[in-house]
């Protein structure tokens, strides 16, 4: 009975009518996210100077090399 309750469980269905509902989720977010941007800008560096070699770097790039070592060492995705 367990086994029967759990392929009935596990079964594809129709999806709800939530295609109208994630259009506005996403207007709102998008919404909300460029009034953000205009009341409080994000701040960034100044512009790179290529002729001056960098010897004082932010955490964030010290650490950003996590990323492409975890690409490499990851199984390949399917999709993608």
């Amino acid at each position: 009975m367990l086994i029967l309750v759990c392929g009935f469980h596990v079964q594809p269905h129709q999806p709800g009518g939530i295609t109208c509902l994630r259009g506005r989720l996403m207007l709102g977010t998008l919404a909300s996210f460029l009034a953000l941007a205009v009341i409080k800008p994000a701040l960034s560096e100044a512009p790179a100077n290529l002729a001056l070699v960098a010897t004082n770097l932010p955490l964030d790039w010290f650490i950003l090399f996590i990323h492409p070592l975890t690409d490499i060492t990851s199984p390949p995705r399917y999709g993608h």
